[in-house]
């Protein structure tokens, strides 16, 4: 089970978003909350500001998923 991340401050919202997305466990990204001047996202608020083309930063590449593991590709 995960700790609460709690409050944090960023020099960016941007940085905020790249925390919240990349770096904090997806299931508490759920209960998450952005609030920039006076605007505030939720977790699907945050995933959307963060998969949009005038997000600033660098984003991370994706995890390359394993077939195999989800039963994909096996005989039989």
């Amino acid at each position: 089970m995960h700790q609460p991340i709690g409050y944090g401050r960023f020099a960016q919202a941007a940085d905020a978003i790249r925390f919240a997305i990349e770096e904090i466990p997806p299931e508490l990204l759920l209960a998450a909350q952005l609030k920039v001047a006076e605007e505030r996202f939720n977790g699907d608020g945050i995933r959307r500001l963060y998969e949009s083309v005038e997000y600033l930063l660098a984003r991370r590449a994706a995890k390359p998923v394993n077939l195999w593991h989800n039963g994909w590709g096996q005989d039989g």
